[in-house]
């Protein structure tokens, strides 16, 4: 039996607390300074391309629309991010918000140079800050379908209003609308059948989750179509509100090749004066 007395290591465990709470603000505040960085790089190396399109637009757009227009952008990005954190928490995630908030960011930004990009972008940016709360690559690509299936449903339902001024056939729309309700209830039948692996991914698809699905879709489509319909009017073209939701959809589909992303330019913007 011993009776050595050892000193009291409270105040060395205090310290080491100390000292990895510094070390992780000050990996966050470089984490911080980079992102900044890159993000100020990435707009410079647009903007590099565009620089007469950026100075016309700033020459013809009124200070106050343009606050309006980036304060609704704002809110696309935020409703649509949210709308992510659904699906990926119905997916079997338990993510933070802030971390999952800031992968969006990631895949954000990567679309405003290329937009075929900014899925894969947040999505690998989930997995790296959140290996062991995230879903799976598969589950995380299946999470997508859910909320693209909304917004390709509202282009279907809002192509209505092309039909008199491009001349539609009023039977093009009615079947469009039927194919994307048949695409629903099959995205349903395969969630309820299977529901694990990839299909994890579609598991909002048949829980109450749905309906926060669709109204932070629709949020984020409103929200952008108001800012496109901004800056529409602030250069001289007048389009369809309603209108503009397809011309939206189907130029981000056509660019990109994935429906979902928010674009950083005004959707339509073809000059074609629709009455």
């Amino acid at each position: 039996m011993s009776l050595e007395l050892h000193p009291p290591t409270i105040g060395l465990d205090e310290a080491d607390e100390c000292g990895l709470r510094l070390s992780s603000f000050r990996r966050r505040a470089g984490l911080s300074v980079l992102g900044a960085l890159a993000v100020t790089g990435v707009l410079g190396f647009v903007l590099a391309r565009r620089g007469g399109q950026f100075s016309a637009a700033l020459d013809s757009a009124p200070i106050v629309l343009l606050l309006l227009a980036v304060l609704r952008q704002i809110l696309a990005l935020l409703a649509r991010s949210e709308a992510w954190n659904v699906c990926v928490r119905a997916a079997g995630g338990t993510v933070s918000r802030r971390l999952l908030f800031r992968a969006a960011g990631v895949g954000y930004l990567a679309s405003v140079v290329n937009g075929s990009v900014g899925m894969a972008a947040r999505i690998v940016s989930l997995r790296r800050v959140a290996p062991e709360s995230a879903p799976r690559v598969p589950a995380l690509l299946a999470a997508e379908v859910p909320i693209i299936t909304v917004e390709v449903a509202l282009a279907a339902i809002f192509s209505f209003t092309l039909i008199a001024p491009l001349g539609v056939p009023w039977w093009a729309p009615v079947i469009a609308v039927a194919i994307i309700g048949g695409a629903v209830a099959a995205l349903r039948r395969v969630s309820e059948r299977h529901r694990t692996g990839l299909w994890a991914g579609l598991a909002v698809v048949r829980n109450k989750g749905r309906g926060r699905v669709i109204a932070f879709t629709m949020l984020a489509v409103c929200a952008q179509v108001a800012r496109n319909w901004l800056m529409l009017r602030a250069i001289g073209v007048r389009e369809a509100v309603l209108g503009g939701v397809l011309a939206r959809q189907e130029r981000n589909h056509a660019r990109s090749g994935h429906v979902g992303e928010p674009n950083d330019e005004p959707a339509g913007v073809d000059r074609q004066r629709l009455s």
